[in-house]
Protein backbone atom coordinates (compact mmCIF):
# COMPACT_ATOMS: atom_id res chain seq x y z
CA UNK A 1 0.00 0.00 0.00
CA UNK A 2 1.68 3.60 -0.68
CA UNK A 3 1.81 6.11 2.52
CA UNK A 4 -0.68 8.32 0.98
CA UNK A 5 -3.43 5.80 0.36
CA UNK A 6 -2.15 4.33 4.11
CA UNK A 7 -2.14 8.01 5.72
CA UNK A 8 -5.56 8.20 4.40
CA UNK A 9 -6.43 5.56 5.69
CA UNK A 10 -5.34 5.95 9.45
CA UNK A 11 -6.82 9.23 10.02
CA UNK A 12 -9.96 7.70 8.41
CA UNK A 13 -9.37 5.44 11.50
CA UNK A 14 -8.30 7.67 14.02
CA UNK A 15 -11.14 9.91 13.05
CA UNK A 16 -14.13 7.32 12.94
CA UNK A 17 -12.45 5.40 16.69
CA UNK A 18 -11.23 9.00 18.12
CA UNK A 19 -7.91 7.26 19.14
CA UNK A 20 -5.30 4.64 17.85
CA UNK A 21 -2.55 2.82 19.46
CA UNK A 22 0.63 2.14 17.40
CA UNK A 23 0.32 -1.56 17.34
CA UNK A 24 -3.38 -1.94 16.54
CA UNK A 25 -2.68 0.37 13.23
CA UNK A 26 0.57 -2.08 12.73
CA UNK A 27 -1.85 -4.90 12.73
CA UNK A 28 -3.97 -3.18 10.74
CA UNK A 29 -2.55 -1.76 7.84
CA UNK A 30 0.34 -4.77 7.86
CA UNK A 31 3.58 -2.55 8.52
CA UNK A 32 6.18 -2.61 11.06
CA UNK A 33 5.56 -0.62 14.62
CA UNK A 34 8.22 2.03 13.84
CA UNK A 35 6.44 2.62 10.05
CA UNK A 36 3.06 3.43 12.01
CA UNK A 37 5.09 6.11 14.35
CA UNK A 38 6.58 7.62 11.31
CA UNK A 39 3.25 7.52 9.62
CA UNK A 40 1.48 9.44 13.19
CA UNK A 41 4.57 11.72 13.07
CA UNK A 42 3.91 12.94 9.85
CA UNK A 43 0.50 13.29 10.09
CA UNK A 44 0.81 15.05 13.54
CA UNK A 45 2.91 17.73 11.78
CA UNK A 46 0.37 17.66 9.13
CA UNK A 47 -2.20 18.45 12.15
CA UNK A 48 -4.27 15.73 10.80
CA UNK A 49 -3.86 14.14 13.74
CA UNK A 50 -2.87 14.49 17.70
CA UNK A 51 0.19 12.55 18.22
CA UNK A 52 0.05 10.94 21.98
CA UNK A 53 1.64 8.60 23.89
CA UNK A 54 1.82 4.81 21.94
CA UNK A 55 -0.96 6.21 19.72
CA UNK A 56 -2.70 9.27 18.25
CA UNK A 57 -5.82 11.04 18.47
CA UNK A 58 -8.65 13.20 16.47
CA UNK A 59 -7.03 16.33 15.73
CA UNK A 60 -9.26 19.57 16.70
CA UNK A 61 -9.44 20.34 13.19
CA UNK A 62 -11.01 16.89 12.24
CA UNK A 63 -13.12 17.11 15.87
CA UNK A 64 -14.43 20.93 14.77
CA UNK A 65 -15.27 19.31 11.30
CA UNK A 66 -17.45 16.83 12.70
CA UNK A 67 -19.47 18.95 14.82
CA UNK A 68 -19.54 21.41 11.52
CA UNK A 69 -21.00 18.03 9.52
CA UNK A 70 -23.98 18.27 12.20
CA UNK A 71 -26.65 20.69 12.82
CA UNK A 72 -25.47 23.37 15.72
CA UNK A 73 -28.34 26.03 16.23
CA UNK A 74 -32.38 25.50 16.43
CA UNK A 75 -34.09 27.58 18.77
CA UNK A 76 -32.51 26.56 22.34
CA UNK A 77 -30.79 23.74 21.27
CA UNK A 78 -27.11 23.37 20.86
CA UNK A 79 -24.91 20.65 19.15
CA UNK A 80 -23.75 18.12 21.58
CA UNK A 81 -20.23 18.57 20.54
CA UNK A 82 -20.37 22.47 19.82
CA UNK A 83 -19.72 23.80 23.60
CA UNK A 84 -17.17 21.57 24.41
CA UNK A 85 -15.55 22.62 21.10
CA UNK A 86 -15.78 26.09 21.81
CA UNK A 87 -14.32 25.98 25.47
CA UNK A 88 -11.25 24.00 24.00
CA UNK A 89 -10.85 26.79 21.45
CA UNK A 90 -10.41 30.02 24.39
CA UNK A 91 -6.97 30.14 25.25
CA UNK A 92 -6.03 26.39 24.28
CA UNK A 93 -2.21 27.56 24.90
CA UNK A 94 -2.71 28.54 28.10
CA UNK A 95 -4.75 25.60 28.96
CA UNK A 96 -1.87 23.11 27.42
CA UNK A 97 0.96 25.27 29.40
CA UNK A 98 -1.22 24.39 32.54
CA UNK A 99 -1.62 21.00 32.11
CA UNK A 100 1.90 20.02 31.25
CA UNK A 101 2.77 21.75 34.50
CA UNK A 102 0.43 19.43 36.08
CA UNK A 103 1.99 16.48 34.79
CA UNK A 104 4.79 17.15 37.40
CA UNK A 105 2.10 16.14 40.08
CA UNK A 106 0.71 13.01 38.77
CA UNK A 107 2.24 9.80 39.68
CA UNK A 108 2.23 6.29 38.96
CA UNK A 109 -0.56 4.03 40.95
CA UNK A 110 -2.32 7.51 41.92
CA UNK A 111 -6.12 8.00 41.58
CA UNK A 112 -7.29 11.58 40.22
CA UNK A 113 -10.52 13.18 39.41
CA UNK A 114 -10.88 15.17 36.36
CA UNK A 115 -14.05 17.06 35.84
CA UNK A 116 -15.14 17.72 32.23
CA UNK A 117 -13.37 21.36 32.45
CA UNK A 118 -11.65 21.86 28.66
CA UNK A 119 -8.69 22.44 30.98
CA UNK A 120 -9.16 18.89 32.27
CA UNK A 121 -8.91 17.62 28.70
CA UNK A 122 -6.01 19.28 27.83
CA UNK A 123 -4.93 17.44 30.68
CA UNK A 124 -6.16 14.24 29.80
CA UNK A 125 -4.51 14.32 26.38
CA UNK A 126 -0.97 14.72 28.06
CA UNK A 127 -1.49 11.62 30.63
CA UNK A 128 1.11 9.28 29.65
CA UNK A 129 0.38 5.74 29.71
CA UNK A 130 1.18 4.65 33.12
CA UNK A 131 -0.79 2.86 36.15
CA UNK A 132 -3.30 5.62 37.25
CA UNK A 133 -6.78 5.36 37.86
CA UNK A 134 -9.00 8.27 36.77
CA UNK A 135 -12.59 9.14 37.82
CA UNK A 136 -14.23 11.58 35.55
CA UNK A 137 -17.85 12.69 34.65
CA UNK A 138 -16.37 13.52 31.13
CA UNK A 139 -17.59 11.56 27.74
CA UNK A 140 -14.75 13.44 26.34
CA UNK A 141 -12.25 12.68 28.62
CA UNK A 142 -13.35 9.27 28.84
CA UNK A 143 -13.03 8.76 25.04
CA UNK A 144 -9.60 10.94 24.94
CA UNK A 145 -8.08 7.87 27.29
CA UNK A 146 -9.58 4.88 26.23
CA UNK A 147 -6.62 4.08 24.18
CA UNK A 148 -4.23 3.99 27.41
CA UNK A 149 -4.37 0.58 28.41
CA UNK A 150 -2.56 1.14 31.80
CA UNK A 151 -5.12 3.88 32.62
CA UNK A 152 -7.81 2.63 34.18
CA UNK A 153 -11.17 4.98 34.01
CA UNK A 154 -13.92 4.98 36.21
CA UNK A 155 -17.07 6.62 35.11
CA UNK A 156 -18.84 8.90 37.65
CA UNK A 157 -22.75 8.29 36.34
CA UNK A 158 -25.67 10.16 36.04
CA UNK A 159 -28.10 11.81 33.42
CA UNK A 160 -25.85 12.92 30.56
CA UNK A 161 -25.65 16.14 29.18
CA UNK A 162 -25.60 16.52 25.51
CA UNK A 163 -24.82 20.29 25.74
CA UNK A 164 -21.55 19.64 27.66
CA UNK A 165 -20.78 15.98 27.81
CA UNK A 166 -20.69 15.03 30.55
CA UNK A 167 -23.10 13.20 33.50
CA UNK A 168 -24.73 15.28 36.35
CA UNK A 169 -27.32 15.15 38.65
CA UNK A 170 -27.77 13.03 41.94
CA UNK A 171 -26.58 9.86 41.34
CA UNK A 172 -23.13 11.49 40.26
CA UNK A 173 -23.28 13.37 43.40
CA UNK A 174 -23.76 10.17 45.62
CA UNK A 175 -20.79 8.42 43.33
CA UNK A 176 -18.21 11.50 44.27
CA UNK A 177 -19.96 11.11 47.96
CA UNK A 178 -18.62 7.41 48.28
CA UNK A 179 -14.93 8.28 47.21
Amino acid sequence: MLQVKRHSLIVEYVVEKGCARVNELSQIFGVSPETIRRDLTALARNKKIVRSFGGAMISENNASFLAADTPTNHGNFVDKAEAFIKRTKEQPERKMRIAKGALQFIHEHECIIMDNSSSCWFLARQLPDIELTVITNSLNIIQTLACRKKIRIVSVGGEYSERHGDFHGPVRRVHYQQL
